[in-house]
């Protein structure tokens, strides 16, 4: 038997639990720690009594930190039980307690449609299943949502790599070109102290980089600053160059 048991430091752990009777009043109960190997043979042997494999729900106290080795595993067993027509055809869903599993290797598996942490919104759940499936015969679909206008300014980041600046401008290592004219905020770094934690750039240059094949060097200048950066990015500048003159030295 496969179970799932919470322990003293508060985390779900998936065990092997065998049963053999001693006795008629004594019953001994051996517990030792699943193997990724009997997960994933257990999840088969559930499987073997059905017809067609549509959606897999799991729990992710039975699920290792990275999916590959155990979705493609279990991808094969239900293909070789013709449950799936093709392994890519393997859905799964999973519910967990804890947000280890949000992380980019199962975010980004095709095979793993969505990942609830508990406690669950029925509805969300609801409708998500009913998108996987195909199924219109339910009110959680997208005919049946009503939608508003959230009014939300988002930001979508890219990594990029600064390379030098000053009070007014910046040097930018990226492997995308941006065309002049081009408006973005710049984060993190010295940056973190502008207003809203972002500062606001405009593109006057972008070229070949001199010394990275594949990269361009971006040349911008700060759009909106205000006499507080102003004076953070001077003693910045200031309180840096004597760091580096010193490591020099």
């Amino acid at each position: 038997v496969l179970l799932v048991f919470q322990s003293l430091d508060d985390k779900r752990r998936a065990v092997h639990a065998k049963l053999s009777k001693e006795n008629d009043t004594t019953v001994n109960l051996e517990l030792h720690p699943a193997g990724l190997g009997e997960i994933s043979d257990h999840f088969a042997n559930d499987l073997m009594g059905e017809k067609k494999l549509d959606l897999l729900i799991l729990d992710g106290a039975f699920l290792p930190p990275e999916p590959e080795a155990f979705l493609t595993g279990l991808a094969e067993k239900a293909l070789t039980a013709k449950l799936i027509g093709a392994p890519d055809k393997l859905k799964v869903i999973v519910l967990t307690d804890s947000e280890k599993l949000v992380r980019p290797g199962w975010i980004n598996d095709p095979r793993v449609k969505g990942i609830f942490v508990r406690p669950v919104d029925n509805r969300q759940l609801l409708f998500l299943l009913s998108e996987t499936l195909g199924n219109l015969n339910t009110l959680y679909h997208f005919d049946n949502l009503g939608w508003s206008q959230p009014n939300l300014s988002v930001h979508v980041a890219k990594t990029i790599e600064l390379e030098s600046l000053s009070e007014f401008g910046a040097n930018l290592k990226s492997e995308q070109r941006l065309n002049p004219g081009s408006i973005f905020f710049l984060r993190k770094s010295i940056f973190d102290n502008a207003p809203n934690s972002c500062l606001a750039a405009r593109v006057y240059a972008c070229e070949d980089h001199p010394n990275d094949k594949g990269f361009f060097q971006i040349s911008v200048i700060y759009y909106g600053i205000n006499d507080h950066f102003l004076k953070f990015a001077r003693t910045w500048i200031r309180e840096n160059y004597a760091h580096q003159k010193g490591t020099e030295n």
